[in-house]
């Protein structure tokens, strides 16, 4: 194959998975105990982690450092819906986790469920 046509070839993929005819999704599966998750690495850690309660909702970390950034920053209290993008507090999120126990938040188990399914998004 010649330069211009592997360039172009490289270009067409590019393009195709610029316009979204390549979905990639992650395969998860829900944790059952969110008390396992450190909510500052999000990681699932098997065992229970440090509680952490910020405004009547209880939220887990794995050190005192995990503990302290969990009181004073907001935004690690906080992460994005990998379905549809909106910003889901950690403490009321559905968590599921990947085979390497890095943590996702969804709005509900409804936008797992589609992410999980592949599902589009529908337009609102």
């Amino acid at each position: 194959m010649c330069l211009s046509k592997k360039v172009l070839f490289v270009f067409g993929i590019a393009l195709c998975l610029l316009l979204g005819f390549a979905k990639l999704t992650i395969a998860l599966e829900p944790v059952k105990e969110i008390s396992s998750v450190c909510m500052v690495n999000d990681k699932f850690m098997g065992i229970p982690q440090i509680e952490v309660h910020v405004q009547n909702k209880t939220y887990y970390g794995c050190c005192k450092s995990c503990k302290q950034t969990l009181r004073h920053t907001s935004q690690s209290r906080y992460a994005i819906d990998p379905f549809d993008g909106s910003t889901v507090d950690k403490a009321q999120a559905f968590v599921a986790k990947d085979s390497k126990n890095n943590v996702y938040y969804f709005k509900d188990e409804s936008n797992y469920s589609s992410y999980h399914s592949g599902k589009e998004q529908s337009p609102q």
